[in-house]
């Protein structure tokens, strides 16, 4: 653990996350954080991920040095994540639950605009979800449970290099690390010891709202575009 790094953890299931060491931003209203990834590689014995590809050959140096090679996003093996099949109906229902789960979390706070904010965005994104299903794939943390814990997705649309993967902000608090005052022998005057722990929550402002529309309901469910027909 570094200085200033902070952890993102999963307020129901206790599970680390993720951590500020990947690009995170938040999108969909500042409802959802956005983490690009990186791949990392099973057997990299005749492939060095720190190389970089000669200009121009991308696509055909990683098709050549791939081959026979077994794929693992770093955020996936680094944080142990479980992979999860769903169909449509199952990763809407749940989604339901879930995101009036929250829902009480969020109108704790008093904040209605905040609360405003997470329906809509967190409504957008899983109706965006819904629109181009077969293009995500979805996880769950280390303590493996479909039924307490935020279902994490990953856009398999992007490109390989940076996959991209989805969070609910108000599923998550951060655990910040930071250095307090200390003496010679490590210990500070109060005798703790070197790093500390703080908890945060970041308040979604005006300036972090996408600037995307969409419908959002008051009680927190998702609803079905009847135009649709893979939805049903």
């Amino acid at each position: 653990m570094t200085l200033g790094q902070v952890l993102y953890r999963d307020v129901l299931s206790g599970d680390v996350l993720v951590t500020n060491y990947y690009k995170i931003e938040k999108v969909f209203y500042g409802s959802i954080y956005k983490v690009k990834s990186h791949f990392m590689i099973r057997d990299p014995s005749s492939f060095d991920v720190s190389t970089s590809p000669p200009v121009g050959d991308s696509d055909e140096y990683y098709a050549k040095h791939l081959t026979n090679k077994v794929l693992r996003y770093s955020v996936v093996e680094k944080f142990g994540y479980h992979e999860c099949t769903l169909k449509k109906k199952e990763f809407l229902m749940m989604m339901n639950v879930y995101i009036g789960t929250l829902k009480s979390i969020v109108e704790q706070s008093g904040d209605e605009e905040r609360e405003k904010s997470f329906l809509m965005g967190s409504t957008l994104f899983v109706q965006t979800i819904l629109s181009n299903f077969s293009n995500y794939r979805f996880f769950v943390g280390p303590s493996n449970s479909l039924s307490k814990g935020m279902i994490i997705v990953q856009n398999c649309s992007t490109d390989l290099m940076t996959p991209e993967f989805y969070y609910f902000v108000d599923g998550l608090k951060e655990e910040s690390f930071q250095s307090k005052h200390v003496d010679q022998s490590g210990t500070s005057p109060g005798g703790s010891s070197l790093m500390s722990m703080t908890l945060e929550h970041h308040q979604v402002t005006e300036s972090e709202k996408s600037d995307s529309y969409g419908s959002y309901s008051s009680t927190g469910s998702i609803p079905i575009e009847n135009n649709s027909n893979e939805m049903l």
